[in-house]
């Protein structure tokens, strides 16, 4: 039985079994039919003194609960059958349309975005095209006899950063719902922010110990002691994938604003789901409410049966030894 309803069962029912002790003792006395009649009736209004004031508020209590239970979850059926007739999905141009219903407004919010688009993949071009250069320069200035006689294979080991960097793009559309693709972006939009601050880091420690110069040598001659030299390799190939990945994704993300080939949820079923998550939010607390009064109910149910049905069972054995002896006196 739940706290909020909960009394000393225990000490009640010792109260209750002494009471029908005495009433048991007194019924013996009586023929059987009129005694077995007698000791239910008490037995009852024993129960009911002790129980029945809890009994009878947990029963008033749980009526009501259970009509506004109940209640609440017609609504909510009534809610999601509504949005089982309503479209899930519409195409993106036609959220726009809703979301910006003036022609001359849309318009210009589509240039913009398309703008921004280019700029967002120029950007993530221009990073790829220096990630390339850069770690090509540095493949070759390591004197490594390979790369001297074969250069292209550098640049070929220099253009796995825009594999990388595609392949972080394009991951992101095998994701199955758009909760895990959101959680994606934000993933590679954080990671490139941080191995950009990383890479800013290490960049600024070297060119503080080697003045003026440029050369990558002798950037990674300053850096020795200080900063080991793949570790700057490493986090700059890292933010160079990241970084062009998370560009050419935000302008996908972007441009594909514009094609009717990509599903967006309705705005009228986004609505509809957040009304009914909300009701079921509500009711939560009144189902809980409900089961935990339904469950107190069936408690103190069981113990009015084991109550009567322990003390039946003591009458008939203490009347049939009643009778026993009275024969035997008898004799």
């Amino acid at each position: 039985m739940s706290k909020h309803h909960q009394i000393p069962i225990e000490k009640a029912l010792k109260q209750a079994n002494i009471q029908a002790d005495q009433l048991i003792k007194e019924t013996l006395f009586l023929n059987a039919d009129e005694g077995l009649s007698i000791l239910n009736t008490g037995l009852e209004d024993i129960y009911h003194s002790v129980f029945g004031t809890q009994h009878m508020r947990i029963k008033a209590e749980l009526a009501d609960t259970e009509e506004i239970y109940q209640s609440g979850q017609k609504a909510i059926k009534a809610q999601r059958d509504k949005l089982s007739k309503t479209n899930r999905t519409i195409s993106a141009p036609a959220k726009i349309e809703q979301d910006i219903p003036n022609p001359k407004a849309r318009n210009r919010r589509k240039i913009l975005d398309m703008l921004l688009a280019l700029i967002m993949m120029g950007m993530a071009v221009g990073v790829l095209a220096i990630e390339v250069v850069t770690i090509a320069t540095t493949i070759l200035s390591s004197g490594n006899p390979v790369f001297i006689e074969a250069p292209w294979t550098a640049w070929a080991m220099a253009g796995l950063v825009p594999v990388g960097a595609f392949s972080i793009k394009f991951l992101k559309a095998h994701l199955p719902n758009d909760r895990a693709k959101n959680r994606y972006a934000l993933f590679i939009y954080l990671m490139s922010t941080v191995l950009l601050l990383v890479w800013m880091i290490l960049f600024s420690l070297i060119f503080e110990n080697i003045g003026a110069g440029l050369d990558i040598s002798e950037i990674m001659d300053a850096s020795h002691g200080i900063i080991d030299p793949s570790t700057l390799t490493m986090v700059q190939l890292l933010t160079g994938a990241f970084v062009g990945g998370s560009l050419f994704s935000a302008a996908s993300d972007i441009l594909a604003k514009y094609s009717h080939d990509t599903e967006v949820t309705a705005p009228k079923y986004a609505l509809g789901e957040k009304i009914a998550k909300d009701m079921e939010r509500d009711l939560k607390p009144v189902a809980d409410k409900y089961h935990t009064l339904t469950a107190d109910n069936k408690a103190l149910n069981s113990t009015k049966r084991n109550f009567i049905t322990t003390n039946q069972l003591k009458h008939k054995r203490l009347r049939a030894r009643f009778d026993a002896s009275t024969v035997s006196s008898l004799k």
